[in-house]
C-alpha cells in the first residue's frame, strides 16, 4: 500500500471507530455496556478491516463510507461477546441504529455499490438476530433506551 492509501485508510478506520464508540458510549452511560466503548470500537473496526481490507481500501473503485464500515464492523463483531453478555444486545441495538441512520441519510452520505453490498450483509445479520432479540440479555432495558433516544 502507498502512503496516501495508508493515510486514507487510517482516517476511514478512525471515523468508523468514532461512530461505533459514540453508539456504544450511549449504552455505557446508561449502565448497559460494561466495556470500554472506544477500545471495543477500535477492536471491531480493526477486526472487520482485517477480514475485508480489499473492499475497505477501495480496490473495487470505491471506498465505503465510514457509516458503512461502522455497520459492517458491528455486524461482524458478535463473536467478541459470550452469549450471555449484554454486549451482544448492545451491538445488536447499535447495528439497528446504524442501519436506520444510513437508510434515513443515505442520499446525503452518497452511498455507492460497495456500501449497498456491505449494508445488505449487515442487514442480513440484523434480520437473523432480530427473531431472538427478546431472549438477549437485558433486551428490555436496551429497547427502552433505544426508543427513548429515537423520540428525542
Amino acid at each position: 500500500m502507498g502512503l496516501f492509501t495508508d493515510i486514507s485508510s487510517n482516517r476511514r478506520k478512525s471515523e468508523a471507530a468514532v461512530i461505533v464508540a459514540k453508539l456504544l458510549k450511549s449504552f455505557a452511560d446508561a449502565g448497559l455496556f460494561d466495556h470500554s466503548p472506544a477500545a471495543i470500537a477500535r477492536k471491531l473496526v480493526n477486526q472487520a478491516w482485517k477480514a475485508r481490507s480489499e473492499v475497505y481500501i477501495g480496490r473495487f473503485r470505491q471506498r465505503p463510507h465510514p457509516v458503512t464500515i461502522a455497520a459492517s464492523a458491528l455486524a461482524s463483531g458478535f463473536d467478541l461477546f459470550a452469549e450471555d453478555d449484554a454486549g451482544r444486545t448492545v451491538l445488536f441495538a447499535a447495528l439497528g441504529q446504524t442501519l436506520s441512520d444510513a437508510q434515513r441519510h443515505g442520499k446525503t452520505y452518497r452511498l455507492g455499490y460497495a456500501d449497498q453490498k456491505l449494508f445488505d450483509e449487515a442487514m442480513h445479520v440484523f434480520a437473523e438476530l432480530q427473531e431472538d432479540r427478546s431472549e438477549m440479555p437485558r433486551w428490555d432495558e436496551v429497547e427502552k433506551l433505544v426508543f427513548r433516544s429515537s423520540e428525542e
